[in-house]
């Protein structure tokens, strides 16, 4: 990710992935560990999304079942077939611009 100032919690939550597996610029690190520092919604998403990030670590094609690919594309487009079900979706909690 090229280095920039990161705008909205929308944006810090993007990152995250990046974050965690060390691939963020030092600018957008910093502002991503301000932004946890004071915005406790993104605090606390951060912290359930580094459990998962732990949880799942880095699995290799190896590790994945021999149908893995074949699953996957059903999943999207059984999602694609029903995206109108999708439209009703709790609200996005980063919506809202900080």
């Amino acid at each position: 990710m090229s280095s920039r100032i990161l705008l909205s919690c929308r944006e810090s939550y993007q990152v995250l992935s990046d974050y965690l597996d060390g691939e963020l610029g030092a600018v957008d690190r910093l502002w991503l560990r301000g932004h946890l520092m004071m915005c406790g919604k993104c605090r606390t998403y951060f912290e359930q999304f580094r459990r998962v990030h732990q949880l799942a670590g880095r699995p290799q094609p190896e590790d994945l079942p021999a149908d893995f690919e074949e699953v996957m594309a059903e999943v999207l487009r059984r999602w694609k077939d029903h995206d109108s079900q999708f439209l009703k979706k709790p609200a996005d909690p980063w919506d809202e611009e900080r």
